[in-house]
């Protein structure tokens, strides 16, 4: 497709084009999602998702966004690809300004429970309704479970962390990851 959602050079023409893309792949609803950049940049995409979102041909295949970071952990390893110069803390009053560019369309994200205020920036995404992921993250079982009370219900991020993050958590965690398991299912 060679469309970043991300990128310095998203356009509406991309999402088009990607939208297109996957619908001959046989994908017909689909979450755009925006990792952690810069600030301006990412505000900058999810105005142009907002407008792909309007867009009679295919808007009704975007349902919503996901933001993956910037409230990640910094660590190595856990931080993945995400660039550590745009990596922070939670910032509620940040993410409405994302949010207000991206028409209220950021409907899932993705962050670290163990960050400084993430719990009641987790409280204040899911009483507005936003599915909150754990990913990039090095939480202990009681930094997840602290995120579980405060409505986390999406473990993990992709198809392609559950060998990794279920076996490092069964690992890390032993007999608590049943009860974590548990009580998301719940």
């Amino acid at each position: 497709m060679g469309v970043d959602f991300s990128g310095p050079d998203l356009t509406m023409e991309g999402v088009r084009k990607a939208t297109k893309a996957l619908w001959k792949a046989g994908v017909t609803t689909y979450f755009p999602t925006i990792i952690t950049s810069d600030f301006k940049r990412m505000k900058r995409n999810f105005a142009i998702l907002a407008e792909a979102q309007k867009d009679p041909e295919i808007g009704g295949s975007i349902p919503g966004f996901h933001l993956e970071g910037p409230y990640i952990s910094p660590l190595p390893g856990y931080r993945g690809a995400h660039l550590e110069k745009y990596i922070k803390n939670p910032d509620w009053e940040e993410f409405q300004e994302l949010q207000k560019a991206a028409n209220n369309g950021i409907k899932l994200i993705t962050l670290a429970p163990e960050l400084e205020g993430a719990i009641p920036f987790i409280r204040n995404c899911v009483a507005n309704g936003i599915i909150v992921a754990l990913g990039h993250h090095n939480g202990s079982a009681e930094d997840i479970e602290r995120a579980i009370d405060a409505g986390q219900k999406w473990l993990p991020t992709s198809v392609t962390d559950v060998p990794t993050r279920l076996i490092g958590t069964i690992i890390r965690f032993g007999h608590s990851w049943p009860m974590i398991g548990l009580r998301l299912a719940l």
